[in-house]
């Protein structure tokens, strides 16, 4: 999974074409990037179309944006499995970012001259986006010295 999504160019959407874990919906109104598997497929199916929704392909992918259609956000409560995912909403311009509830799919990201990067490793970001990997020295202090977790809110998902 990699994406990017550029700040500078109205928040355009941008996709490697080579990801097979992309689909996109109503045209590029809605695209989800995801990493996973999504273990009560088949009950979210059946909900789907007992919503009237037409179910065209076997893919995660286009149960992940159907269920976003059906019930919003809230639609993360539905779930159960091991995954990452955004989704882009091109008609609000808003980017849903998930993760499955123990973190068993990864998930990285990084900001890089107004852009969102994101991807399930840290390889493909640090490669594709041209990122030098940096030791935060601060954070590294904090850890050795605190009787407490070193991460903040900020910092969890």
């Amino acid at each position: 999974m990699y994406g990017v999504l550029n700040f500078k160019k109205e928040n355009n959407f941008e996709i490697d074409e080579s990801n097979s874990m992309s689909y996109k919906f109503q045209g590029n109104t809605y695209t989800v990037v995801y990493s996973g598997h999504i273990y009560n497929y088949k009950k979210l199916k059946e909900l789907l179309i007992n919503k009237d929704f037409e179910i065209e392909t076997s893919k995660d992918e286009e149960i992940l944006i159907k269920l976003y259609i059906a019930f919003g956000k809230e639609f993360v409560e539905y779930l159960n499995g091991a995954y990452s995912f955004v989704i882009w909403n091109e008609k609000e311009k808003e980017l849903l970012v998930v993760r499955d509830r123990f973190g068993l799919e990864p998930f990285y990201y990084a900001m890089k001259n107004g852009s969102f990067i994101f991807s399930s490793s840290i390889k493909e970001i640090l490669d594709r986006a041209s990122i030098k990997p940096e030791i935060d020295s601060n954070r590294n202090r904090r850890i050795a010295w605190s009787r407490t977790s070193a991460f903040s809110r900020k910092d969890a998902f």
